[in-house]
C-alpha cells in the first residue's frame, strides 16, 4: 500500500508542479479560463496533510504523473491512511500538496514511534505527557513531592526537558535516554523516592509512641469502666488497711487477666493514675458529665420545680439535698437528684444563697421556676420569713407545696403515738441508737478494722 501511495504522491507532485505555473487565484483567472484549469487539475489527487509535531519542509522535486486508470486504487490507499490517523485532509489552498518525504509511520496518530513501548520495557521510568512527549516519571514525582534536588545548569535543563516540556526528539532517542538515566537529576530523584519508602528513625519512634499511647488508652478505659461500676453500685473503692486489698485494685487485677494492656499498665512503677486524688478526679469527671446530661433533659422542657431538704451525713456535717422535678412531653414526671451541698447553718439567708448559687451554676433561669417543695420546718416553709417566701419574692409564680413524704411521715408518727407498745418499741430503738452513737468506746469498736462480733 505504501508503494502505491508513494507513486501517487510523486504523480500528484508532478500535477501540482504543472498547476503551479498557472496558480488558481482570482487575479490569474483572467489568463486561463475556468474550464482550462479544471482540465489541468482533473488528474490530480486531492492533497492531505501528514500529522507531525513540528514544521517540515519539502525538498523533493515533483516529476511523476498519476496514470488516470489507477486513481481508484490510490484513493483506497489514502482512505486507509486516513482511517489509521497517519494523515489528515488539508484545508483549501492554492499550494496544497502530498509528498512521500512526509510519510512517517504513526501507530497512534500522535507522532509517537512504534518503538516507544519497547523503550518503556528497557527504561521503566519513561512515560508520555498530555502532549505525547516523553517524560521521566521519577523526576516528575520527585518534583511534585518537592524532594530536595540539586540546583545547577544541568539539572535545570534536565528538569525542563524531562518534567516540564517533555522530550520529542526521537532521533537518537536511546542515547538521550541513557544520558538522562545517568544524570545527576535522575539519580537524586531515584534516591529521594526510595528513601521515602524506607521507615526513618523519627517514623519508627513515632510508631512506637503511637502504640504505647493506644495501649495506655485501652488501660485507662478499663480503669474508668471499673470505677464507674463501683460508683453505680455504691461500693467502696478503697480497702480497710491498704489499697492493695481495695475493691478497685482487686477488680482491675481480675480484668487484667483478659486485657494484656491493663496488665502491663498495673505492672508500671509510676503514673498508674490509681492514687486517691486521681480516682477522685475520675469520679468528678464522671459526675460532671452526668450532670450535663441531666441538665440537657431539664432544659428540654419549659418549666421545673425545686425540692430541698436538710440532712446530716455520718460525720454529722449538715447538708442540703437538692432535686429538680420536671414533666416530660408524654406527661410523665421525673425527679432528678442534683447533689448534696454543705451548709454551715440552716438559716433562711444561708439556704436562699445556696438555692440561687445552684441555679446559677446550672444556668437555670429562676423565671422558669414554677414550684418549690420542702418539709414543714419554719425556716423553709414559713409563710412570711421562710425560704419559700424569699423565693416567692423573686418569682411569684413559684408556688410552694408541703412535701407529701414528710406529711405521710407525720401522719404515721401521730397514729403510732396512740399504740402503747409501738411507743415503747420506738423509744428503745432511739435509746439504743443514742448509746451506740454517743459512747466513745462503742465508736472505737465500730471504727476498728479488727472488730469482731461476739
Amino acid at each position: 500500500m505504501r508503494a502505491i501511495f508513494n507513486q501517487a504522491v510523486r504523480a500528484n507532485q508532478g500535477c501540482l508542479s504543472e498547476a503551479s505555473s498557472n496558480p488558481l487565484t482570482p487575479g490569474d483567472r483572467t489568463q486561463n479560463s475556468k474550464e482550462g484549469e479544471e482540465n489541468k487539475r482533473k488528474n490530480c489527487i486531492e492533497g492531505y496533510r501528514i500529522i507531525l509535531s513540528s514544521k517540515v519542509y519539502q525538498n523533493v522535486k515533483p516529476q511523476v504523473k498519476i496514470p488516470v486508470g489507477q486513481f481508484e486504487s490510490y484513493q483506497q490507499a489514502i482512505k486507509k491512511l486516513l482511517e489509521k490517523g497517519a494523515i489528515e485532509k488539508c484545508e483549501e489552498s492554492a499550494d496544497k500538496f502530498v509528498s512521500s518525504y512526509f510519510l512517517i509511520l504513526k501507530p497512534d496518530g500522535r507522532g509517537v514511534p512504534q518503538a516507544f513501548r519497547k523503550w518503556q520495557s528497557t527504561y521503566p521510568w519513561l512515560d508520555l505527557n498530555s502532549n505525547s512527549r516523553a517524560i521521566c516519571k521519577l523526576c516528575t514525582e520527585a518534583t511534585q513531592k518537592k524532594l530536595p534536588l540539586a540546583k545547577n545548569s544541568q539539572t535545570v535543563i534536565g528538569q525542563s526537558t524531562w518534567v516540564e516540556d517533555g522530550f520529542d526528539t526521537w532521533k537518537n532517542a536511546v542515547l538521550r535516554f541513557m544520558k538522562h538515566e545517568k544524570s545527576e537529576l535522575h539519580r537524586e530523584a531515584l534516591t529521594g523516592i526510595v528513601n521515602l519508602s524506607k521507615p526513618t528513625v523519627v517514623s519508627s519512634l513515632s510508631h512506637g509512641k503511637k502504640k504505647e499511647m493506644a495501649d495506655a488508652r485501652i488501660a485507662l478505659e478499663k480503669m474508668f469502666n471499673t470505677v464507674n461500676v463501683l460508683a453505680r453500685q455504691g461500693l467502696a473503692l478503697r480497702g480497710w488497711d491498704n489499697d492493695e486489698n481495695s475493691n478497685l485494685i482487686q477488680l482491675l487485677k481480675m480484668r487484667a487477666e483478659d486485657v494484656p494492656q491493663l496488665e502491663a499498665w498495673l505492672k508500671r512503677t509510676s503514673y498508674k493514675w490509681l492514687h486517691h486524688d486521681s480516682v477522685n478526679e475520675i469520679l468528678e469527671i464522671m459526675a460532671e458529665d452526668l450532670i450535663q446530661k441531666l441538665l440537657r433533659k431539664i432544659k428540654s422542657v419549659a418549666y421545673f420545680a425545686l425540692i430541698a431538704d436538710e440532712t446530716a451525713d455520718i460525720t454529722k456535717v449538715e447538708q442540703v439535698s437538692i432535686s429538680i422535678r420536671i414533666v416530660l412531653d408524654d406527661l410523665s414526671i421525673e425527679q432528678i437528684f442534683m447533689g448534696f451541698y454543705a451548709t454551715s447553718n440552716t438559716r433562711v439567708e444561708t439556704l436562699f444563697k445556696i438555692m440561687k448559687n445552684v441555679l446559677l451554676r446550672f444556668n437555670l433561669n429562676i423565671a422558669n421556676l414554677r414550684g418549690q417543695c420542702y418539709d414543714g420546718a419554719s425556716n423553709v416553709s414559713g409563710r412570711l420569713t421562710g425560704l419559700q417566701a424569699r423565693i416567692h419574692e423573686e418569682e411569684p409564680r413559684a408556688l410552694h407545696a408541703h412535701c407529701s413524704a414528710h406529711t405521710t411521715n407525720l401522719v404515721a408518727q401521730n397514729a403510732m403515738e396512740a399504740v402503747k407498745w409501738a411507743i415503747n418499741f420506738i423509744g428503745v430503738i432511739k435509746e439504743l441508737i443514742n448509746f451506740i452513737r454517743d459512747s466513745p468506746k462503742s465508736g472505737r469498736v465500730q471504727t476498728s478494722p479488727n472488730r469482731r462480733l461476739t
